[in-house]
């Protein structure tokens, strides 16, 4: 069975047609449903790991800060 050169033509302009660019995602607001729990025991988790570098330094620091 041979098809039509049209299908194919038309099939491969919608495989290199640029797609919508993607909304960001939005949790649900309410904070009461099972999802919501879940988000927020979650969040308390992963606060524990969170890295706060506001006025740390690094051990391999620059010799020349003293001067």
């Amino acid at each position: 069975m041979n098809r039509p050169k049209t299908d194919r033509l038309r099939y491969a302009v919608a495989l290199t047609a640029p797609l919508p660019p993607l909304q960001p995602y939005q949790r649900c607001p309410c904070g009461v449903c099972a999802e919501c729990r879940s988000n927020a025991r979650w969040d308390r988790i992963f606060a524990k790991f969170e890295v706060k570098n506001d006025d740390e330094k690094g051990w391999f620091g620059s010799t020349l800060n003293d001067l």
